[in-house]
């Protein structure tokens, strides 16, 4: 399972395509996703909110929004 959870994260970083999108691909859906997934998805990659896309969370800046650092530096 957690395979399957990392192939995700992995699909999800560096795009700015929703998670309902991803989801998608491999046939799921985000109403039968457990919340641990989730957890796994946020310990591992952030949605900025400025421009939308999933970032490491070493991208992520020390501002009030959260925001990755290239939206914090324009």
């Amino acid at each position: 399972m957690y395979k399957l959870w990392d192939d995700i994260v992995d699909d999800l970083q560096g795009t700015c395509k929703s998670m309902y999108e991803i989801l998608q691909w491999y046939d799921l859906e985000e109403e039968h996703m457990p919340m641990e997934f989730f957890q796994h998805v946020d310990n591992q990659l952030f949605l900025c909110e400025s421009c939308g896309w999933w970032c490491e969370l070493s991208e992520e800046s020390d501002a009030e929004a959260q925001c990755c650092t290239s939206c914090v530096e324009d």
